[in-house]
Formats: structure tokens, sequence, C-alpha cells
């Protein structure tokens, strides 16, 4: 945005930007803007990197520059699938942690599961709403003997990754256990 012209025509307007601080138009890479006040879009940065940027404005005296404003790109987060714990007939609890969020404190977590291999968030999933970097959820309503295959995910601006898939069996249902006591008060036609 341009604020003043310093009383000479402007030959010269735009941002510089780089990854040291202060860019300039000799150390730095430029574009020029078309009007006094403009949104310019910088395009091919490097991932998980900080950049700085600031404006510029040339007239016959010199060259004049805005403070100069940081900001880091996005990266993939990474997210690990734990093993899984407390297997029962119908239920697990899932476990992982998230590894870094990629610069982007909107990202979202969870697990998917499903009875074959490589889960997504297109199948069987749950977003689990918590603010610390472990996380895990009890699954429930499970078939019994089953394997399960599970996967942590993690999603952010640029896309959903994956953890490794870890697998496990529900338990067997067993046959019932019963004891008989001694038999008491016994006469000629009962007994207890």
């Amino acid at each position: 945005n341009l604020k003043f012209d310093g009383g000479a025509s402007v030959t010269e307007l735009g941002v510089c930007y780089g990854t040291s601080n202060n860019p300039s138009v000799e150390n730095g890479k430029t574009i020029e803007a078309k009007e006094n006040q403009t949104t310019i879009s910088l395009t091919s940065l490097q991932e998980n990197t900080t950049y700085y940027v600031r404006a510029y404005a040339k007239n016959k005296v010199g060259i004049a520059y805005s403070e100069s404003v940081a900001f880091t790109t996005l990266t993939m987060p990474k997210v690990q699938t734990n093993d899984i714990s407390n297997i029962q007939l119908t239920s697990a609890t899932l476990n992982a942690t998230l590894l870094s969020n990629g610069n982007d404190s909107t990202v979202t977590k969870g697990f998917c599961w499903s009875e074959n291999s490589n889960p997504t968030i297109t199948s069987l999933h749950i977003e689990v709403q918590n603010t610390t970097a472990s996380f895990n959820y009890q699954l429930s309503n499970l078939k019994d003997e089953t394997k399960y295959y599970v996967r942590a995910y993690a999603k952010n601006k640029l896309g959903v990754v994956y953890g490794a898939e870890k697998t496990f069996t529900t338990l067997s249902a067993t046959k019932p256990v019963v004891s008989t006591t001694t038999v008491s008060s016994i006469t000629y036609t009962s007994a207890k």
C-alpha cells in the first residue's frame, strides 16, 4: 500500500522477499505491483521455511521500504500410530502422538480403522478433540474374534498424512464357566 509518494512520481512499486530479515531489491526477490494498493501472491516457496517480506517504492530520490514481516510456510503434519491397548471382545484403546502440526495451528487428528489394510478417512474414522500431542480413543462396538487395521491421521491445510498401520484382533468369546456345589437336603423325591 503506497501511503505517500514523497512529492515525486513513483517509478517502481512492489514487494521484496527472502529468507533473510529486511530483504531489499538488491538482496531479495522482487515482484512489481501494478497499482498503489494491491495484493501480491508469492508462489514457489519452500515448505517449512521462514520468509521475510516488505513493500518498497522508488522515486527519483531513492527507495523506501516498509517494515519487514515474517511468516513460515506450512509443511505436512507428522503423526505416529502407537500400540493398541486394552483389547477386549468388542473394544480396544487406540493411541497416537502428533509429532508435528506442520506449522498449522488448525491441524486436526484422529484414527481410521477397518477390517481391511490401509484404512483412510474415507472409511471408518473419528476426529479426536484434544490439545495435547498424545491422544487416544476408546473404540467400541467391534466384532469379537476379528482382526482390525488402524492408522492415526493428521490433517492440515496441505492435506492428510497417516501414521504406520497397526493391527489387533479382538478377543474370542469362550464357553461359560459353571460349577456344581454339594447336593443337600436330600429326601425321597427332592434335593437342593
